[in-house]
């Protein structure tokens, strides 16, 4: 499991500009995978000459760390045409009747597309473990179960990248606050994260024992440090832009004839 403490940050005018340098690689570089279509990404993800894709996945305790708000800042400017975000929500009677892995597989990114997934398989393993809502032997044996779909998504061509937004039970304490005082975010609150809320510690020996589990070579987790925004959107950029340019997306080659 990767840090994003990033020792060294710099203030928030320099950070500022070096987020304005890093949006303009992202919006270069998802350009040459598109039109290549040969890789794709996800990021906790088509073409005549199919190779490689890329995909990301975010996971943080409760509502309250910014996930939206990462995704908005961090991917403006990116192409929409290469770019698909997936919400999951809390899962619906056909998705109950497959096995946990079914529905996200199916949202996995094409060759040439990035994917976003805005939380993941990963409340199968923490937020069902916490909460009981399944013997423990079965989201005992999630993690292995996740590590193996994730060895098949990098062989095939996925490049995966796994995102998890850390803030302080002070700072998740705070934002509960402000949303249900504000008229424009309240309606944002759901009565389960009071329940987070009061079992911080719990989800947080739950997902510390989830994200080493499965963070490998072919799909590390970097924790992202985001009680303060601008540190937070810096960071996954930062994570992001490595990810793209280990991809090396090229211009396709002039067509024949």
């Amino acid at each position: 499991m990767r840090s994003s403490s990033l020792p060294g940050l710099p203030q928030s005018s320099s950070g500022a500009t070096r987020a304005t340098r890093s949006a303009s690689r992202r919006r270069r570089t998802p350009r040459l995978s598109w039109e290549r279509c040969s890789r794709s990404f996800l990021r906790c993800r088509s073409g005549s000459t199919p190779k490689e894709g890329e995909a990301s996945c975010w996971s943080s305790r409760g509502s309250t760390p910014g996930k939206d708000g990462t995704i908005r800042r961090v991917f403006t400017g990116v192409n929409p045409q290469g770019c698909i975000v997936t919400s999951f929500k809390t899962p619906t009677p056909i998705e109950l009747a497959h096995d946990f892995l079914w529905r996200v597989h199916a949202q996995c990114p094409a060759r040439g597309m990035i994917g976003i997934f805005n939380r993941s398989h990963y409340e199968d393993v923490v937020t069902v473990g916490v909460l009981g809502l399944a013997p423990e032997e079965v989201w005992r044996a999630r993690p292995q179960r996740i590590v193996e779909f994730e060895r098949l998504l990098a062989q095939e061509g996925t490049r995966v990248l796994k995102c998890f937004l850390h803030i302080s039970a002070e700072e998740q304490r705070e934002r509960f606050a402000e949303r249900l005082s504000d008229p424009t975010k309240r309606w944002k609150h759901d009565p389960m994260d009071e329940e987070t809320n009061r079992r911080f510690g719990e989800f947080t020996a739950a997902y510390d024992e989830a994200l080493t589990a499965t963070s490998t070579d072919w799909a590390p987790w970097y924790v992202i440090p985001a009680d303060r925004n601008w540190v937070r959107n810096l960071a996954v950029a930062t994570v992001l832009v490595e990810g793209l340019r280990l991809l090396d997306p090229q211009f396709p080659d002039r067509r024949p004839g």
